[in-house]
């Protein structure tokens, strides 16, 4: 939740938008590049604080640490270990996580077989990095998913599997997605915020 909130330089000219994020449900954050939804984003995260008005996520000020257990964050970024292989990143966010490699594994099976978790991600295509990315910051299922431009070069084949991701968890989950592409092929109602167009 948001009211009022206006950021320090040198992100002052960033119009913050009033926003309760549906909970459960999805809420998408379009509108074009510049205009602040993946700054959004870092608010949601804690890692910008807002110099006036009132940021909460889950009732809690946004860089509480009680959020590190019910609150996913997916940023466009990759952060992956270039020399490390995706199943060592599933050992190391399972071990961060508190739980064992399955749900990971499971995740990544939906999308075929699992040779190339051993492939240091280096050598992984711009799609199959970002799924992994993805599907590691996401697992497990929190109160809170946050997922920033997670579609970005996903062929169509992943990009519906999480699209029905989404969808599960939104039926118990509040949902909040940045996502500038045409609308897609959602089965449920969702709740669409422009960016920087004062909607």
């Amino acid at each position: 939740m948001t009211r009022g909130v206006r950021l320090a330089a040198p992100l002052a000219s960033v119009v913050v938008p009033d926003l309760e994020v549906a909970s459960p449900g999805i809420t998408v954050l379009g509108g074009p590049h510049g205009t602040g939804a993946s700054t959004f984003v870092e608010l949601c995260a804690g890692t910008l604080a807002a110099r006036s008005g009132a940021a909460r996520v889950l009732g809690l000020d946004p860089a509480d640490p009680r959020l590190v257990r019910s609150r996913s964050i997916c940023r466009t970024t990759i952060g992956l270990a270039a020399r490390a292989s995706v199943r060592q990143h599933v050992r190391l966010f399972a071990h961060a996580a508190g739980i064992d490699d399955e749900p990971f594994l499971a995740r990544f099976a939906a999308h075929g077989p699992l040779a190339w978790l051993d492939a240091p991600t280096e050598r992984l295509s711009a799609g199959m990095a970002r799924l992994a990315w993805v599907v590691l910051t996401t697992t497990p299922q929190r109160e809170l998913v946050v997922l920033d431009e997670p579609f970005l070069d996903l062929d169509d084949a992943a990009s519906a599997v999480l699209l029905d991701e989404i969808e599960a968890w939104a039926r118990t989950s509040a949902v909040l997605l940045v996502d500038r592409s045409a609308p897609r092929g959602w089965s449920r109602d969702v709740v669409r915020i422009a960016m920087g167009s004062g909607e």
